[in-house]
């Protein structure tokens, strides 16, 4: 893709708040395209795409009824041999628990590693002040969800899970944009995802409405 000045490419270089440098944030890129669509850098109407640049590679952003929809790309185990044999590739303890949980790293362009908690209460009781300790510890730091499947987890073909977030640099956020699918699966297979955080309302997994 070649950036012109008269169909420019726009870049997104994103910084969290203790400094540290993410490759992506879902959030982050639709406020910078409605940014250039208020400034009237851009024109994008309802069903338009705009190809946005980040440290992971291209994203399309496409305007929606309900704002701005992004295309995540394809998600990928950090590592897949642990993946396949043992569903698990690291251990991972909040600080107001007595003991690490298994857990499962996935990519998205970032690093996200993935909890499975039983229910809503071991998902309140949570206390993410702290980055919970993940080990063996990602080289680059990573996010932390944790995740409670919903009951029943499929509604009219609808999967549905409640989760947590600790975001590397941030701390606990109310809203993750590049959450990956919250229950890997794979690829191709499965019911579409919504997940609930504690300051949104279900969103589409994967997508950031």
């Amino acid at each position: 893709m070649t950036s012109t000045v008269d169909a420019p490419v726009w870049f997104m270089d994103y910084v969290n708040s203790d400094g540290s440098m993410a490759q992506m944030c879902g959030n982050a890129v639709r406020a910078l395209v409605h940014f250039l669509v208020a400034e009237g850098l851009v024109t994008l109407t309802e069903g338009d795409e705009l190809p946005i640049m980040t440290r992971s590679g291209l994203r399309a952003v496409r305007r929606v009824e309900e704002g701005y929809a992004v295309g995540m790309g394809v998600w990928s185990f950090i590592d897949p041999e642990m993946a396949a044999e043992q569903a698990s590739d690291s251990l991972v303890k909040a600080a107001s628990e007595a003991e690490p949980r298994p857990a499962l790293s996935i990519s998205m362009g970032n690093p996200h590693t993935v909890v499975a908690l039983p229910d809503d209460a071991a998902l309140n009781r949570l206390s993410l002040t702290s980055a919970p300790t993940v080990e063996p510890t990602p080289p680059h730091g990573t996010n932390v969800e944790f995740v409670v499947p919903g009951s029943p987890l499929v509604q009219d073909g609808i999967g549905h899970v409640r989760m947590r977030v600790h975001e590397r640099g941030v701390g606990e956020t109310l809203s993750c944009g590049t959450e990956p699918a919250p229950r890997p699966r794979r690829r191709g297979s499965g019911p579409p995802m919504r997940a609930s955080t504690h300051g949104r309302s279900p969103q589409p997994a994967g997508s950031s409405p």
